[in-house]
């Protein structure tokens, strides 16, 4: 394991650390939409080994840590920091910035199961299913924000623009979902390995060598 991975997997344990003081906190204080949507960010710090469990894959470190951040500058910092409400662009930043992560990780699941013979589709498809995949989680965020506003009286969804905030939102989730499933239906065409997408997918298959050896016979067979 290089050094770079040892500080990324110590850096997502500092942030885990971090989200156990905001929810010893807010339950000091009684500040009950920091409590859940700080457990809730920690729960969701723990999806990653959930996914890798049940699917039998190996992420790289790298990708985990990246999803990490995400769910914490999503979820905590946007939350229970405020960033949503102190700086504007911060909604923008995020939904964009997910779209193209959840979409990465659609991929990367969807790309297995074709390997796995589990779905039989023609590679196309998998761009239409990746931006499905990214956009779905989209719709479930905002569900989310849904109900913080309607439970806890919030505002997050922001009153004044009503459905237009949520349409921008998902439209940006649609946008960064389809660029990674571009990106990796370009990848299975041609094996760019030098772009950063397609370094990510590398180090996939690196670390599980049963899914490498199924790709190899697959590619053998075309």
């Amino acid at each position: 394991m290089s050094w770079a991975e040892k500080t990324q997997i110590l850096l997502s344990y500092v942030l885990r650390f971090t989200l156990v003081v905001a929810i010893g906190l807010s339950l000091y204080e009684k500040n009950w939409e920091d409590f859940y949507v700080s457990l809730l960010a920690l729960v969701a710090f723990f999806f990653p080994a959930i996914v890798e469990k049940n699917l039998k894959i190996t992420l790289p470190v790298v990708f985990e840590f990246i999803l990490f951040i995400i769910i914490y500058a999503n979820i905590f910092l946007g939350f229970a920091g405020q960033f949503f409400v102190k700086f504007w662009w911060w909604d923008v930043l995020m939904h964009s910035i997910s779209g193209v992560g959840l979409g990465f990780a659609g991929f990367l699941i969807l790309y297995t199961f074709y390997l796995n013979g589990k779905i039989k589709v023609r590679p196309i498809f998998l761009v239409f299913l990746t931006f499905n995949f990214a956009l779905a989680i989209g719709v479930l965020w905002e569900i989310f924000e849904f109900l913080l506003d309607s439970f806890l009286g919030s505002n997050h969804q922001n009153i004044q623009t009503g459905v237009k905030d949520t349409m921008y939102d998902l439209i940006l989730d649609g946008i960064g979902g389809l660029f990674s499933a571009i990106l990796g239906y370009t990848y299975i065409l041609k094996r760019r390995k030098g772009i950063f997408f397609g370094r990510l997918i590398e180090s996939f298959f690196s670390r599980n060598p049963r899914l490498n050896k199924i790709r190899k016979q697959f590619k053998n067979e075309k």
